[in-house]
């Protein structure tokens, strides 16, 4: 497979793209179990809450219900 014929799979496949996407945002290796682990319904769970949490943050300058210390300590207790 060439690189053309690889990007242009790449461009064609929407989901493998907002996945990588949203692994990328929460700072996991698409390749390492906790990505595998992740289904398909579940990417879908966080993609939608990342688009409404940037909806909330460019209506209003940041999102009054961020809680951005619970956050990191819910995502370093996942590891």
């Amino acid at each position: 497979m060439t690189a053309e014929q690889m990007l242009a799979a790449a461009a064609a496949d929407s989901f493998g793209r907002l996945r990588w996407t949203v692994l990328r945002r929460l700072g996991v290796c698409p390749l390492s179990p906790r990505a595998r682990l992740l289904t398909r319904r579940g990417v879908l769970r966080l993609a939608c809450q990342m688009v409404l949490d940037g909806r909330g943050r460019a209506a209003e300058g940041e999102n009054p219900h961020f809680d951005d210390a619970r956050f990191r300590a819910l995502r370093e207790a996942e590891r």
